[in-house]
């Protein structure tokens, strides 16, 4: 559109000299030479505007042709291009100018870093529980599907990239959202558990409780299971409903 206001306007001034140019000669104040030459020039810009026109058809004429289709339904996320911005189709040399994107909000993937010690927990498939910044009572459920093989470095921590895919994303869950990741590693049915805080490290590694027994501390060796961050599972050397102490007796002699 810019070519055929800039050739209209080209035109309409050579139309004026020529028509001014026709009453000099009729008067003969300029030469035939001059005359026949803003004839020229008139013809040679209406020519001009004429290849912009139908260059312009042309165009109109394909665009009316093209087809937009999307490889897959979804919601439009981002147009990165402007009207009459010149896109560029795919090749063998470039990937061609991104119309949009388009998502599939229905599948979602969550994306993290875990450390070389966590992610030799990890398997794929395994299940994982997440949680939004924005509505940290609703709990959703995902997979493991990808596990990077190799470490990559960010924010000068080394670690592994994951991915989960979510089972049955919130209607509130938006791609960028922040969430909360989850992964149970281990867990342990009709457990018996007591506080992290009250297991102590015996001799030759062993791990002990202290429990009272005739009110007075008893040293006993335990069998630990599962452990988190709060409880640990006791798989052997205390029952149900005994009393332990979640500091040292020699710490408490040296309150007293």
């Amino acid at each position: 559109m810019v070519e055929i206001d800039g050739g209209q306007l080209l035109v309409k001034r050579a139309l004026e000299h020529f028509n001014r140019g026709k009453e000099l000669f009729k008067a003969k104040l300029i030469t035939k030479e001059a005359f026949d030459n803003l004839e020229s020039d008139l013809a040679i810009q209406k020519n001009e505007l004429a290849k912009s026109q139908r260059k312009l058809q042309t165009v109109a004429d394909e665009i009316s042709k093209a087809r937009i289709v999307a490889p897959s339904d979804g919601t439009v996320l981002q147009v990165p291009v402007t009207q009459g911005q010149v896109v560029v189709p795919a090749a063998s040399v470039n990937s061609g100018t991104t119309l949009m994107t388009v998502a599939d909000l229905s599948k979602l993937l969550v994306t993290t870093n875990v450390n070389q010690v966590d992610v030799a927990m990890l398997q794929l498939q395994q299940k994982v529980k997440l949680t939004m910044e924005a509505a940290k009572q609703e709990t959703m459920e995902g997979r493991v599907c990808f596990i990077a093989p190799v470490a990559t470095i960010k924010n000068g921590v080394k670690g592994f990239q994951v991915q989960a895919a979510i089972v049955k994303p919130s209607p509130r869950l938006r791609p960028g959202m922040m969430v909360n990741l989850t992964v149970p590693v281990a867990h342990a049915d009709q457990a018996l558990s007591v506080p992290a805080a009250a297991i102590f490290r015996g001799t030759k590694e062993r791990r002990v409780i202290y429990v009272l027994e005739g009110g007075k501390p008893v040293e006993r060796e335990v069998v630990v299971g599962v452990a988190g961050l709060d409880y640990t599972e006791i798989k052997k050397g205390l029952k149900e409903g005994e009393k332990i102490l979640t500091v040292e007796p020699r710490v408490l002699e040296k309150k007293s």
